[in-house]
């Protein structure tokens, strides 16, 4: 019989968890959602535009899966295939909500830019209202010297320091995106970095300004792991540099001959980095500075990036030795606790059917469409805490769960609810963990 579940490990008991489990769309509503997806598959790119190892083992990869520059939306776990050093990586998660953004906005204030500059402090500013309220820039001004305008992130301040910009100088380009690369080093999370120029790294005699080179930003910038969205204006830039560095760190380049398209340009910019997908997968390799070679895949398309693993700490010599690795149970996370959702803790509240009943006991066979959601309560009203959710596929199956959305409530079964995440088990199943998948 195939079997589908979900565990939880319990912890402290102080919250009463209510749970909404939410099976795909039915039979001939996924038919239709297939063929919509492979149409809008047709002709879609994907890139990869930064790979956050600040969790690692925990790999998060950021990426833009779009089709003639615009981003695909709605897309799940089952759409993605990820691969670490060629080797298929069980399971993804896609996370419904994006990480809040470190952004430095970096903007060429040498003399040629003087008729050009204040479109290009409006541009810049509407970028910066583009930003969510949780997101941070910080502003970064160029031309003999280069200068941090505004660090502490907050948008009001970026946006005074925009509006102080004077063009005067020649062009250090090369020095200032090491430093806004060098700005955002050892920050955790989504980053990017967002370039305006008009010219090339220039001392004024047709020579390069700038202490460092185009190689030193982009070494920096793979060890930082950020993306640089390079934006030319006008006929004199440095084209084939601008695009070097947007294609080489996973960002984009886009180029105006006027600079009343540089709105439009930050613009799209924006669009692009709210249209992420945040995808995350458990890496089985060491923490021992080596790089490795991330490649997602969404229909045909194939986007690809590399990272190098955090140097973790070896344990000192005094300490105990590693015992050797042992065998998991298939139920790995029984160790840290109990599974919450047991006939003698749970019981069903409400449901569509009483076959949900039997996800208590784990024997339960829910196909595509045939139920919605239903309510679990604990008994006693005991209240519980849990730090893992656990769906059970044991074979690939187009009716399978596709998706998963936990939802809690302290009040009453009929609510209010507040969702806690919405998971999307692999169809596939993962042989050494006995067909279990953890989120």
């Amino acid at each position: 019989m195939r079997r589908q579940g979900i565990g939880g490990c319990a912890g402290s008991l102080f919250l009463l968890l209510t749970l909404c489990g939410t099976v795909a769309l039915a039979q001939d509503q996924a038919t239709s959602r297939r063929v919509e997806g492979r149409r809008q598959a047709a002709g879609a790119q994907v890139v990869i535009n930064q790979i956050d190892t600040s969790a690692f083992p925990r790999v998060t990869i950021f990426a833009l899966v779009s089709r003639e520059g615009v981003p695909l939306k709605g897309l799940g776990a089952n759409d993605f295939r990820v691969r670490e050093d060629e080797v298929d990586q069980y399971p993804i998660t896609v996370v419904p909500k994006l990480s809040p953004l470190n952004a430095v906005l970096t903007l060429d204030t040498s003399g040629s830019m003087r008729q050009r500059m204040k479109d290009a402090q409006a541009a810049a500013k509407s970028f910066i209202d583009l930003l969510h309220p949780e997101d941070r820039v910080q502003v970064v001004g160029f031309a003999r010297e280069v200068k941090v305008l505004s660090s502490g992130g907050d948008r009001s301040a970026a946006k005074a320091a925009v509006d102080a910009t004077v063009a005067r100088g020649d062009t250090a380009l090369y020095d200032a995106l090491y430093k806004s690369v060098e700005l955002l080093k050892g920050i955790p999370g989504r980053k990017a970095v967002t370039l305006l120029s008009d010219g090339a790294d220039d001392n004024g005699q047709g020579k390069p300004l700038s202490r460092h080179s185009v190689e030193d930003v982009l070494a920096l910038a793979r060890e930082v792991n950020v993306p640089i969205y390079t934006v030319g204006v006008g006929t004199e830039i440095d084209e084939a540099v601008l695009r070097k560095v947007a294609l080489e760190t996973g960002g984009a380049n886009l180029i105006t001959p006027q600079p009343g398209q540089l709105k439009e340009l930050y613009a799209r910019i924006g669009e692009q980095l709210a249209g992420q997908y945040h995808i995350d997968y458990t890496s089985n390799l060491p923490g021992d500075g080596t790089e490795h070679r991330v490649q997602l895949k969404y229909a045909d398309a194939w986007g690809t990036k590399e990272y190098k693993a955090p140097l973790l700490r070896e344990t000192s010599s005094e300490a105990k030795p590693t015992p050797a690795p042992q065998t998991l149970p298939p139920q790995p996370a029984a160790k840290k606790g109990e599974d919450i959702l047991t006939p003698e803790t749970a019981e069903l509240v409400t449901a569509p059917s009483g076959k949900w009943e039997k996800l208590l006991t784990g024997d339960v066979e829910l196909k595509t469409g045939e139920s919605d959601k239903a309510v679990f309560g604990f008994k006693g009203d005991r209240a519980a805490t849990f730090d893992m959710v656990r769906i059970c596929i044991e074979e690939t199956d187009s009716t399978n769960i596709q998706s998963v959305e936990v939802l809690v409530s302290s009040d009453s079964p009929t609510g209010p609810f507040r969702s806690v995440g919405v998971f999307q088990p692999q169809n596939v199943r993962i042989h050494k963990t006995g067909g279990w998948q953890e989120f």
